[in-house]
């Protein structure tokens, strides 16, 4: 469960699993093969819904393969394949009987492609409420025009998808280039002993100087370390309403979402699957429990030798390959691994309580 993408041996076993297909899965695989959508229904799709992943299923042959597969093991339609087969981390060791998602989504297209596969699915699962497996014209293309309108994403927007301490999946889309409370809207911002080091390097300030300057000498309320002094704003915000130090800024903000939008604290906790690599967060995770360990025994306040030890610590922990496979273990849940994504509450349409964005969601009826 490392962040490893294992490279396709041409095996042709993870087309015999289950391949959960979407609406907008269909609508591509049609348009490559040349045939209208009902036909693509009738040829491509099977008979029932799936109940591990609430979506269409892709047809098999008689010896369980998808009827994609060639007999060179190559895919009939890889231009076109399922979302589910992209994410797919390929793995010969896989005893799984379904087409999982990756535990990785490092890059801005792969985040943009779960960002579609989000509302595909939850769009898709509105039309299966109504029509099941079966064809409908109306449905159809009322479908396919709401997922075209809720996937558009602009440069200046950012994606978050996780699941919160529940487990229940959450995905968020913001835009702070448009926000009238850019660099106000957090109530604090937590920061970490690693990600000191990080910025006091890069901007070029000693340790004590930088604790004087920016650490509040009162701890996190979310984390229970150590948080950036705030006037009214971040330490770092500056007037052009911008980040003064956007490339190196603490990893906190990188991992969670619009602080405006959150509705519960636990999404401070959450392990955000378009916010940087596995290694990343387990990073970020080690240094808040240690920075946390630094607090209860220094306080908010400098100390040279339990600065260095705690360091040192870290730097150990984030080096032990064996943590790091337990962490990515623990976090499993947290992440689109084993299902098809699903937005909260989208039994009938996607809301602006399942996907939280600037502007109204254009809603499938």
């Amino acid at each position: 469960m490392t962040n490893t993408q294992n490279s396709c041996q041409m095996c042709g076993k993870c087309c015999h699993f289950e391949i959960p297909l979407t609406l907008m899965d269909i609508h591509r695989i049609a348009r490559l093969t040349g045939v209208d959508t009902k036909t693509a229904f009738d040829q491509y799709i099977q008979a029932k819904i799936s109940a591990r992943s609430g979506l269409f299923m892709i047809k098999k042959t008689s010896n369980g393969a998808c009827i994609f597969l060639q007999s060179d093991n190559l895919c009939a339609i890889h231009e076109a394949k399922p979302r589910s087969c992209r994410f797919y981390n390929c793995s010969s060791q896989s005893q799984s009987e379904a087409i999982p998602w990756t535990v990785t989504c490092t890059s801005d297209s792969a985040r943009a492609e779960l960002w579609e596969q989000s509302i595909s699915a939850s769009i898709s699962k509105a039309y299966i409420k109504d029509h099941g497996p079966k064809w409908n014209d109306a449905a159809y293309h009322k479908a396919i025009l709401s997922i075209y309108e809720n996937i558009v994403v602009r440069d200046s927007q950012t994606i978050k998808l996780a699941r919160d301490i529940n487990k229940t999946p959450v995905g968020m889309i913001y835009d702070c280039s448009s926000c009238s409370q850019r660099g106000v809207c957090a109530v604090e911002t937590p920061v970490t002993l690693d990600d000191i080091r990080r910025i006091s390097q890069c901007i070029g300030i000693g340790w004590k100087a930088f604790f004087n300057r920016n650490i509040d000498t009162k701890p996190s309320v979310n984390t229970g370390g150590l948080k950036l002094v705030r006037n009214g704003h971040c330490v770092f915000f500056d007037p052009e309403k911008h980040c003064a130090i956007e490339h190196i800024r603490p990893m906190h903000c990188r991992f969670t979402p619009c602080p405006s939008k959150v509705n519960s604290e636990e999404h401070y906790s959450c392990l955000f699957l378009g916010s940087g690599t596995v290694e990343q967060q387990f990073r970020h995770q080690v240094a808040l429990t240690m920075t946390r360990q630094y607090v209860a025994e220094h306080g908010a306040t400098f100390n040279k030798k339990g600065v260095r030890k705690t360091l040192e610590v870290i730097d150990r922990l984030v080096g032990d390959h064996r943590a790091l496979e337990e962490f990515c273990f623990n976090i499993a849940p947290y992440r689109y691994v084993d299902d098809t994504i699903q937005l909260k509450h989208c039994d009938i349409k996607p809301t602006t309580d399942a996907v939280i964005k600037e502007e109204k969601v254009k809603c499938y009826q």
